[in-house]
């Protein structure tokens, strides 16, 4: 069979023309080549020579008349391409039971500490299957977090000598010149767009909460 090289003009006319506005690009295209497929029908082509030109097969451009005039032009739009059954975690009960007990008795250790304690004991798992395993349960509530304690709230500036920002022309010369801990009653105030000066703080800040302040009763 003899392709043609070029489209017919109403084809090239039909390219031209703007897509549908509230369409996505591959929608869009789609009725583009729709449009050019129904002016080289109707020029007596025949719907296989159509397809052949246009590099689409023939039973595409049929599904997608068929949705378009069934569904309208939303039906153009590309279907989910999730498939339809899905792998499954395979995990084994006595393993998902040990690192919820692992991680409910105190202190309450982070995935990566977890992974270490287990592998003592006999398993094979990775700190990355610790954390999936944690996630997973907290979404069907096997597990169940202590609450947090919320961030302290902005307090009104204090007249008083200490808590006030660092100055910029402080330079520690010495080990023990400056030392960073999570306060926010003494020493001085970190400096806004500071990140590099918060990072470690606010880090071991986190692990105390998780692992030991939540963990515990009393004052």
């Amino acid at each position: 069979m003899k392709i043609a090289a070029r489209l017919p003009i109403p084809a090239y006319r039909v390219a031209n023309s703007r897509p549908t506005p509230e369409l996505s690009p591959e929608a869009a295209n789609r009725l583009k080549l729709l449009e050019q497929r129904h002016a080289m029908r109707g020029e007596g082509m025949t719907a296989t020579k159509a397809a052949a030109i246009l590099r689409v097969p023939r039973a595409c451009l049929f599904r997608w008349q068929s949705r378009l005039r069934e569904r309208g032009l939303r039906s153009l739009e590309p279907d989910s391409r999730r498939p339809r059954n899905v792998r499954r975690p395979m995990r084994e009960p006595a393993l998902v039971n040990a690192v919820i007990a692992q991680r409910t008795a105190p202190p309450r250790f982070g995935k990566g500490r977890i992974a270490v304690l287990l592998r003592r004991r006999g398993w094979k798992v990775s700190a990355s299957a610790v954390g999936r395993i944690l996630a997973d349960a907290k979404r069907r509530g096997a597990l169940r977090e202590p609450p947090r304690p919320g961030v302290a709230r902005r307090k009104p500036r204090p007249a008083r000598a200490y808590a006030v920002r660092k100055p910029r022309a402080y330079r520690p010369t010495r080990p023990g010149d400056l030392v960073q801990i999570d306060a926010l009653d003494v020493l001085f105030v970190l400096p806004p767009h500071s990140p590099k000066l918060n990072g470690h703080v606010e880090r071991g800040r986190r692990t105390h909460i998780e692992e030991f302040i939540t963990s515990t009763t009393g004052s």
